[in-house]
């Protein structure tokens, strides 16, 4: 798979992956204020977001990460800080549905720890959209901001 291609499928995952966060967010909030929507649905969305983010992780583990290990010595870099990164997001993802599932903690406890994982996963898309629109991403065009998201 060519770069633009990989940059192009990674960009779309995150819209996704974004407005999957969103609404887990909505749905802890609303448990916060004291509303019973820890049930069924937001287990669903959890676990829609789980296959999504590790769907996603393989896409950019088999494709991005061969890339980025075949470029120069900083995207070499990029490719060992992504495994690392991606490592502890699967492991902090799979920890909340874990909490989520057994429904033993606290709503205001789960709320704290999805925002903490929302935050997380924001932040590393963000970089990494950062990182693939640029001109200097493995040799290729610029690619429009618009694409990703905040």
């Amino acid at each position: 798979m060519r770069a633009r291609d990989v940059r192009r499928l990674i960009l779309v995952d995150h819209a996704l992956i974004r407005d999957l966060l969103r609404e887990l967010e909505a749905l802890f909030s609303r448990a916060a204020r004291g509303e019973h929507v820890l049930d069924e649905m937001a287990c669903q969305r959890a676990r829609d977001l789980r296959r999504l983010f590790v769907a996603h992780l393989a896409l950019e583990d088999n494709h991005l990460v061969p890339l980025l290990r075949s470029a120069d010595g900083a995207q070499r870099a990029e490719a060992a800080r992504l495994a690392h990164e991606h490592a502890l997001q699967r492991e902090h993802l799979e920890t909340l549905l874990r909490h989520l599932s057994e429904q033993r903690r606290p709503a205001p406890a789960l709320v704290a720890e999805l925002h903490e994982l929302v935050l997380e996963l924001l932040e590393g898309m963000r970089g990494e959209e950062l990182a693939v629109q640029s001109e200097d991403f493995l040799g290729g065009e610029a690619v429009p901001v618009g694409i990703g998201g905040p």
